[in-house]
Parts: structure tokens; sequence; C-alpha cells
């Protein structure tokens, strides 16, 4: 399983903004832009010693109209760095963006 460094030089490479847990001015850039999310974290464990522990993140893409062409570009680079992931699309209406949500789990 990739690690969060991984992710992170994964997002620097694609050439988009982003940030993890929202940008430092508390607004957003113009779309598109990425923004993550720590999930909760999970483990496997057995006799009370943990064996392995990862971090779901919700990796969202935000753009004004729906892209697919920037979708396949950024799922090729999630499958080339190994990266499993799933996906969801919704519109976000009071902000007027399409929400692209990869979860992907990785090792903090």
């Amino acid at each position: 399983m990739n690690s969060l460094k991984d992710l992170a030089k994964l997002l620097d490479a694609f050439g988009l903004p982003w940030a993890n847990g929202g940008f430092r001015d508390g607004g957003f850039p113009a779309p598109p832009y990425i923004d993550i999310e720590a999930g909760y974290g999970e483990g496997v464990s057995a006799d009370n010693v943990g064996w392995y522990r990862w971090m779901p993140y919700d990796v969202a893409l935000y753009v004004r109209e729906r892209d697919y062409e920037l979708e396949k570009r950024f799922e090729a680079a999630l499958e080339a760095a190994e990266f499993n992931y799933s996906k969801t699309v919704k519109p976000l209406d009071n902000d007027e963006l399409i929400e692209t949500a990869y979860e992907i789990d990785v090792t903090e």
C-alpha cells in the first residue's frame, strides 16, 4: 500500500492546486483543484497486536463542468502509481461545482 507521502508526490506531479483539509487562506482557487480529507483510520490486529494500519482519504477533484479527459488522466496517474481507488461523482449545486471523489487507502 502506498503512503501519504506517495500520494502527495503524485498530486504535486499532476499539476493542479491541491490542499490537505482546505487551503491556507480559507478560500479555494479557481477550478480545477483538488482537496484531500482524511477519513477514520482502520487496521488489522490479532491478539491485541496491531499488524497493519491505514487511513482512507477522499481525494476530491473539483471542476465547473465535468471533464472526462481530466478524470481519465488523473485515474491513469493513480493506476500508474498503483493506488487502488473507488470513485463517486456528484454535483454541488450550492457551489456550482462537480465533485469527483476518489477514496484511496494510504499508510501515514
